[in-house]
């Protein structure tokens, strides 16, 4: 993306070029990647419990002194942790481009818009919506792991978590003002951030995606130990 950008404003006859520089690139991929993000992640966390239940671990896991919850509680974290990983490997991959391809800039520039604040501060900005982002992307990726948990097969889970995304990907789009209480709205909650969420507190706008945490997750825990571990 970085090196498409650059192509696109050293081109001559391009009608419009894209603003960019150093500090602001992880935003911008932050911005870009997450629908590719989302279906990587469908790939990776399909198979979490569906693999561990076809390949009989799960069942020879539940024979020694754990809880059902313990486990859960496990997959959950390897959830979450990875998430964080892979937004840690974007925010660093856009910091080390962005440095390579752009000059490191004098503003911080969000959607096309400049913003003249020192670098300390759009470093924090960037933090903080990358941050942010982690709470929608664990939402998302809860649903995957339920699929997971409810489809004993690896890949169909997959594709039910592709398929998903894609659904509610094209639902959103003929909801109107509804579109804020389904879970992809707020993939972009970094940009909301970053344009002060046109008046709406952070608390408030990050209502929806950890309730979507809380009902996934009461529903996978109430699944898994009522499971029937026999495959």
């Amino acid at each position: 993306l970085s090196l498409g950008v650059r192509l696109i404003n050293t081109t001559e006859g391009v009608s419009e070029h894209i603003t960019m520089n150093g500090q602001s690139l992880p935003v911008f991929l932050l911005l870009n990647v997450i629908d590719i993000l989302m279906i990587f992640l469908a790939v990776l966390f399909g198979g979490l419990i569906a693999d561990d239940y076809r390949g009989g671990t799960l069942k020879q896991t539940l024979i020694k002194p754990l809880r059902r919850s313990d486990i859960m509680i496990g997959k959950i974290s390897v959830v979450v942790i990875s998430i964080v990983l892979y937004l840690v490997i974007i925010l660093l991959t856009g910091y080390a481009m962005g440095h390579l391809v752009f000059s490191w800039g004098t503003d911080f520039v969000v959607n096309g818009s400049e913003i003249s604040i020192t670098a300390a501060e759009g470093i924090v900005k960037t933090l903080l919506a990358y941050g942010l982002t982690v709470i929608p992307i664990t939402a998302f990726s809860l649903i995957i792991l339920l699929f997971s948990l409810v489809i004993t097969n690896g890949g169909m889970a997959i594709g039910a978590g592709i398929g998903a995304f894609l659904f509610i990907q094209i639902v959103s789009g003929f909801i109107g003002s509804y579109n804020k209480y389904v879970i992809n709205y707020y993939f972009q909650i970094g940009a909301l951030y970053l344009n002060g969420f046109e008046g709406t507190s952070i608390l408030a706008s990050l209502a929806v995606p950890i309730g979507y945490i809380l009902v996934l997750s009461i529903s996978i825990f109430i699944l898994f130990n009522k499971k029937d571990i026999v495959y």
